[in-house]
């Protein structure tokens, strides 16, 4: 289980580096983002202006990591299909109390969805993951219908 976190923070961290992308100091000590290529300024200035928007949402750590180790079972879930194990095609809501976060990957429709039954779209199979707060662990996992 830690190896599928630390595969996922060394994916993410893999991504940033290969992508030309490197981290600097703004004004105001705030961290800005800077591509290796000075060429398109204009692109440079639109990166920085989304940079200082307001988020589209923001994620503490610990949902984060509960999210790395519901993705990695996920990915294993032999019963469903690897053309429906594709993330991009979910929405992901995240849930918690004390003592645990649930995870659902909730599949996005297509037309034809309207004959299917159940839990389970052309594109997606919705499931959820119940993991631990203490250890990260996961505890549960069910599958709709």
């Amino acid at each position: 289980m830690k190896n599928n976190i630390l595969n996922g923070i060394v994916s993410i961290a893999m991504l940033v580096l290969f992508s030309g992308c490197y981290m600097t100091r703004g004004n105001a000590g705030r961290n800005t983002m800077q591509t290796r290529d000075k060429t398109n300024k204009a692109e440079q200035t639109q990166e920085t202006s989304l940079e200082d928007s307001r988020p589209d949402s923001s994620m503490e750590g610990g949902q984060l990591k509960a999210f790395l180790v519901a993705y990695a079972a996920f990915q294993k879930e032999s019963t469903i299909p690897v053309s429906k194990r594709r993330v991009e095609n979910y929405n992901i809501e995240f849930r918690h109390d004390d003592k645990s976060y649930v995870i659902l990957f909730d599949p996005k429709s297509t037309n034809n969805d309207d004959q299917l039954v159940g839990g389970e779209t052309d594109l997606g199979v919705e499931v959820s993951y119940t993991i631990n707060k203490a250890d990260f662990k996961l505890v549960d996992r069910k599958f709709y219908k």
